[in-house]
């Protein structure tokens, strides 16, 4: 079946049709991804919380936070100061101090990966903190 435009949609319905079914279809999948971030945050909401209850936990999550607050700072200034564009076509007198923010910047991505260590970390202590139950054992 074709359409004004000589244009027929799948399984000869017109395609007005089909891209209506097609635009249900992404509002069910948006529907879903949504309730699943929802869920994601509680969950996040309930860790953050727990977390925050107990004091070892605490501390730790404020370490992560300063570390990531300091890695921002380090990046910014290592952007601002465009180590990354000037290291090829810099002046002698000053390659030293390029390649020292050069040296900056990479610490910011090694920063990061102690970081994610620690938040792993975290992510463990909490699931200690949890209490046993019939479907997990372990807590």
């Amino acid at each position: 079946m074709e359409d004004g435009f000589g244009v027929s949609g799948a399984a000869g319905y017109p395609q007005s049709s089909c891209l209506l079914r097609f635009w249900r279809n992404v509002l069910y999948v948006l529907a879903v991804i949504r309730k699943g971030i929802c869920s994601l945050c509680r969950f996040i909401q309930g860790e953050l919380k727990l977390a925050w209850g107990n004091r070892e936990s605490k501390r730790l999550l404020v370490f992560i936070m300063a570390l990531y607050v300091f890695m921002a700072v380090e990046l910014a200034y290592g952007y601002f100061t465009t180590s990354l564009g000037e290291y090829f076509c810099i002046e002698n007198c000053l390659k030293i101090f390029t390649h020292c923010i050069l040296v900056l910047v990479a610490l910011v991505f090694y920063t990061n990966t102690t970081a994610v260590s620690l938040f792993v970390n975290l992510i463990a202590f909490l699931c200690s903190k949890h209490q046993k139950t019939s479907a997990y054992t372990y807590g």
